[in-house]
């Protein structure tokens, strides 16, 4: 088949989106069938940089984009795609303009559509910017949908969340997939230091924005430091990631260090550091209050770090398997669920590592992932 696939961006700037897709070229190209894959995406100011991440997999065709930072328009995308005489077309996340693109190019071709929200269609998304969303609906999402030949959901929740929508629309799950976490080479990320030895490492890796729960994560940090003695040298708090539209972060974090002394901003972490940070931790935390799939959380087991995290990070295998434990969004709640993990002994700690190692292995493998999509596209020719 001639696969293509379109993305507002394909760069670090589209977050897990970018990630997943290229994990799923990977799935696809691991299956050793022959199968040409073409990305297709706006022009960004990382895009020119990480295409090369792609080089083996995927030929990327990336075209000029005009207009406003928050809704950019890149006309030349359906062309684009329509001289790549594609078989099908896998739309990688929603309310962009990338999915105009590909509604052209479906009207000009007449090939399926696959559309993958990637978790935009849950209930705290779509009360950001409604009036946005609701004139993107009706000129060109609805009618995507209604033509699509199938949606890609990445979980159950999500496919209820479709069908909220897009009542008629037909589902196809297929889990986000993470590899093998590559051997630790023994060395410690660039934000180690030696007084960190000895203290039990709560990380939260990715995308540093409010819908993740930061702010109430910090209140939960202050008010852990202040209820228990000792809390500076027992714990730390690292964040690694890239701020989004979050621009007191930095303050915040300052100010929280300030009164704790135990808590760390890194910036972001790429190859061997993000590994390396990993394998330094404890504990991932991802207090979200909504998510499609996290790739930060399927990483951290992959590496056999448990999490702590909400059910909004809908992966309900975590809490069943013992991989990960369980707090709300509010800072009580992920007080109480810092506690309770700074007071699991080694053993306890050791259990829910192999949990988590035990968990990718069997239910987010490349193996899987990739005959999975493909039986998906063969469905929709």
């Amino acid at each position: 088949m001639r696969i293509g696939m379109v993305a507002q961006s394909m760069s670090r700037a589209n977050g897990g989106v970018s990630e997943a897709m290229h994990r799923f070229c990977e799935a696809i190209a691991d299956r050793g069938e022959g199968h040409a894959l073409h990305i297709f995406a706006a022009e960004d100011a990382y895009s020119r940089e990480d295409s090369r991440r792609f080089d083996g997999l995927a030929t990327v065709h990336l075209a000029k984009a005009y207009g406003v930072r928050r809704f950019p328009v890149a006309p030349r995308l359906a062309g684009l795609m329509e001289a790549a005489d594609l078989d099908v077309l896998h739309v990688h996340g929603i309310w962009a303009a990338h999915g105009w693109s590909a509604l052209r190019w479906h009207r000009r071709t007449g090939k399926p559509v696959v559309i993958a929200p990637h978790g935009m269609v849950e209930p705290w998304i779509l009360k950001r910017s409604p009036r946005l969303k609701h004139w993107v609906s009706r000129l060109f999402q609805d009618d995507l949908f209604r033509r699509a030949a199938t949606v890609h959901v990445l979980t159950d929740n999500e496919g209820r969340d479709v069908r909220a929508l897009y009542p008629q629309a037909r589902l196809d799950e297929v889990p986000n997939l993470v590899p093998p976490a590559p051997p630790h080479d023994g060395q410690h990320p660039g934000w180690w230091a030696d007084s960190h030895a000895g203290r039990k490492i709560f990380l939260f890796f990715g995308r540093i924005h409010r819908k993740k729960g930061v702010e109430e994560l910090v209140q939960a940090w202050r008010r852990l430091a202040a209820a228990r003695s000792g809390w500076r040298d027992e714990a730390l708090l690292v964040f690694c990631g890239w701020v989004d539209d979050f621009p007191e972060f930095e303050a915040l974090v300052a100010e929280a260090q300030s009164e704790t002394g135990s808590v760390l901003y890194a910036g972001p972490q790429y190859g061997a550091d993000k590994w390396r940070s990993f394998a330094a931790a404890d504990y991932m935390l991802l207090p979200s209050k909504s998510e499609g799939l996290p790739l930060a959380i399927l990483e951290s087991w992959s590496g056999g770090v448990p999490t702590i995290m909400t059910q909004e990070c809908n992966l309900p295998l975590g809490f069943s398997t013992g991989a990960a434990i369980c707090c709300d969004v509010s800072p009580d709640g992920i007080a109480s669920a810092l506690a309770q993990a700074a007071d699991e002994g080694p053993e306890r700690h050791a259990e829910r590592a192999a949990a988590s190692r035990r968990l990718i292995a069997g239910t987010y493998s490349s193996e899987r992932v990739g005959r999975t999509l493909l039986a998906m596209y063969e469905g929709t020719l």
